[in-house]
């Protein structure tokens, strides 16, 4: 019996055996068959994958490009920089059509101001995101990007924490602690103050976890699209899917790539993308989307990027005050001045550069801001001083201006009407100019005239005389320049008010010579007046040798230039009269007043037209606003200009060998300027 219980123990043992075995086997080869599967599927996802990145590489010709290069195209033509060799450097900060632009008289700074708010209800989208350090207060905002609807960068700044960084977020944020040190110029503050320059309450802003970036901001805003919420994660909060997640899965590219940290810049713009890629996709779901006015706006921005223009168009009621010290670097430094509930069409700099006055558009009236300054020369505050009274029945104001020496401020309306004000707003004379519509006024540089010229193909000059207690006497109409065949569009004084190059609806641009000077002295003048029909002086100016010949302001020398732009032309002589440049359109023209011949043409620098050409206080530098920035261009053809004359010198008189000395080196670094730049120097 022992022998058969054995035996059956041991069949026992096998059986069991066996069925472990079976086990294991069928449990190994389901699993290899899993494995494979598995391998197979990710073989097909990693094709996928190559493929997918080789279509993006395909589409964008650098992966890992610069932020600069990020930057320069979206996919739309509009995202093209203009570009010339004689191009300085651009500023760019405003969100609607630069309308003015005026130097300080020291040349440190420039202001500059923008258009009117849009008057379809249309106050802008914008793409917001922010990056954040760790301090001794918890999260601090370290840097702040807003995009536009076209994807075109509309405001990049570094902002400097309060309190003491613990943590500088460099593996997420980007940014180092030598970025902060050297780039970080503004406050919180300063950065609020700049983004209420064009954003209000009725803005739509998107980002993708907005509040984090509004709370680090420190503003409360109602009107905002987040794509965190737009595109739920699939379990629903408080999951929330990852922008990098959403932009490969539904737009099919890849972000965030650099290993450096986030571009701010890419991440605004991929949520712009983001939303409109879902109007594009939900556009027929709604069956009149423009009932929603928060689907309405985007729509409105997605057709017009899809048109190949620059959508926003959108309130800008800042004025940008620039240093001009760092022309020559990328960044430009600026300051920001709201003017409130209202815009500003023109912008002038007081002669001690403490203070500037705007023209405000909605409420037709000059308003002065008192200018405070740092002990570094950069501006500290500005604060809102005076306001003058409402210009009453005027359309609009076509010129401003504040007389160098302080005396005086001149407004001048699209009427006939100009106006001179003291500075506490009390109104001095009102003169009629008789020009049937005013296009154009301003003060002289010596402070001592006041001009206008309009349809009719004349340009008045007015003398502004003053006691000798300082008191104001009288506006008397001093002279007038004559030759054109059409109205004047606009004229411009050069540096010591003794040349004035002007434009005109015929085609023609005209240089006078205007070296004359007025008594303001009421006893002389009045002896002048006994005296001067003996003398056959035509005008009541005390003369220069040539004028007490009897001459009166005659004209240098006429060219022409090529009017093609409905709108009007405008003109700009450099500091020294030597030359004068014609803006029409979107072209800039270059002339000799020496030789009356085009030096150069620009063409194309904006889509629309120049609004303003100014030349710097040196003659250095052509500056063209239009659009929402400013073109900076080196005056080149001064340049060659300068030669021109010096060698003419040289012919005409005797000179000291010091004085001969320092003409060979001015020509010799004019010269060496225009082979920088690889220009002829005739």
């Amino acid at each position: 019996m022992s022998d058969s219980g054995c035996g059956s123990a041991d069949c026992s043992v096998i059986v069991v055996t066996l069925i472990v075995g079976a086990t294991v086997f069928v449990l190994y080869y389901i699993s290899s068959l899993l494995r494979s599967s598995k391998e197979e599927e990710n073989a097909k996802n990693s094709e996928v994958v190559v493929e997918q990145k080789e279509k993006v590489s395909t589409h964008n010709s650098a992966p890992k490009a610069s932020k600069k290069n990020k930057q320069e195209k979206w996919g739309r033509d509009s995202k093209q920089r203009f570009a010339h060799p004689w191009l300085l450097t651009s500023l760019k900060g405003h969100t609607g059509k630069v309308l003015d632009m005026d130097f300080s008289s020291n040349g440190k700074f420039l202001a500059t101001c923008a258009e009117v708010p849009p008057s379809d209800g249309n106050f802008g989208v914008y793409a917001l995101d922010c990056e954040m350090c760790f301090t001794t207060r918890g999260l601090e905002l370290t840097k702040v990007t807003v995009v536009a609807a076209d994807g075109r960068l509309v405001y990049d700044c570094l902002v400097r924490p309060e309190n003491f960084i613990i943590d500088y977020n460099t593996r997420f944020s980007g940014i180092t602690a030598r970025d902060l040190s050297k780039r970080a110029t503004k406050t919180l503050k300063d950065v609020q103050n700049d983004l209420m320059g064009f954003i209000n309450a009725d803005t739509i802003l998107i980002g993708h976890g907005l509040e984090n970036d509004l709370r680090a901001l420190q503003i409360i805003h109602g009107t905002v699209i987040d794509t965190s919420v737009v595109f739920p994660h699939y379990w629903g909060l408080p999951y929330r899917r990852s922008l990098k997640s959403l932009v490969g899965c539904l737009l099919k590219r890849d972000i965030q790539q650099d290993s450096s940290g986030h571009d701010s810049f890419e991440d605004a713009r991929a949520c712009i993308e983001l939303m409109l890629w879902r109007i594009r996709k939900d556009f027929r779901s709604y069956t009149n989307p423009r009932l929603n006015p928060v689907f309405s706006s985007l729509l409105y921005c997605e057709s017009s990027a899809s048109d190949h223009v620059v959508t926003d168009s959108f309130p800008d009621r800042a004025i940008l005050i620039w240093s001009t010290k760092d022309w020559h670097q990328n960044d430009h430094k600026s300051l920001r001045i709201n003017v409130e509930f209202d815009h500003a069409s023109f912008v002038k700099w007081s002669p001690d550069s403490k203070a500037f006055i705007v023209q405000k558009v909605r409420e037709n009236a000059v308003e002065v801001y008192k200018v405070n300054k740092r002990p570094d020369g950069w501006i500290g505050s500005v604060s809102k001083a005076l306001t003058f009274p409402k210009h009453e029945g005027w359309d609009a104001v076509v010129g401003l201006g504040i007389a160098c020496n302080g005396k005086f401020i001149m407004s001048c309306s699209d009427k006939t009407d100009l106006v001179l004000w003291d500075l506490k707003g009390q109104q001095l004379a009102k003169v009629d100019t008789y020009l049937m519509n005013n296009y154009c006024a301003r003060i002289s540089p010596c402070g001592r005239f006041v001009a206008a010229s309009g349809f009719t193909p004349d340009v008045k000059v007015w003398e502004v005389c003053f006691a000798k207690s300082g008191e104001f006497h009288q506006v008397s109409r001093a002279f007038e320049l004559s030759g054109h065949s059409s109205g004047v569009y606009d004229f411009s004084f050069n540096a010591d008010s003794s040349c004035i190059a002007t434009v005109s609806k015929d085609g023609t641009w005209k240089a006078y010579n205007t070296k004359i000077y007025p008594i303001t002295n009421p006893h002389l003048l009045e002896m002048w007046r006994k005296m001067s029909p003996y003398m056959k002086v035509k005008c009541l100016f005390c003369p220069t040798v040539e004028f007490q010949k009897g001459e009166d302001p005659h004209l240098l020398i006429t060219g022409k230039y090529n009017h093609k732009s409905a709108g009007p032309s405008h003109v700009a002589i450099s500091p020294n009269g030597e030359v004068v440049v014609v803006a029409d359109g979107g072209s800039l023209s270059f002339y000799s007043v020496l030789t009356g011949e085009c030096d150069n043409t620009i063409r194309d620098i904006y889509s629309g037209d120049i609004v303003c050409v100014q030349f710097d206080s040196l003659g250095k530098f052509v500056l063209a606003a239009g659009d929402k920035h400013v073109h900076v261009f080196h005056n080149v053809t001064g340049y060659r200009a300068t030669i021109a004359s010096i060698q003419a010198k040289f012919k005409q008189a005797t000179m000291s060998s010091a004085q001969k000395e320092r003409m060979g080196q001015q020509i010799q670094e004019a010269r060496d300027f225009l082979k920088s730049l690889k220009e002829q120097s005739s």
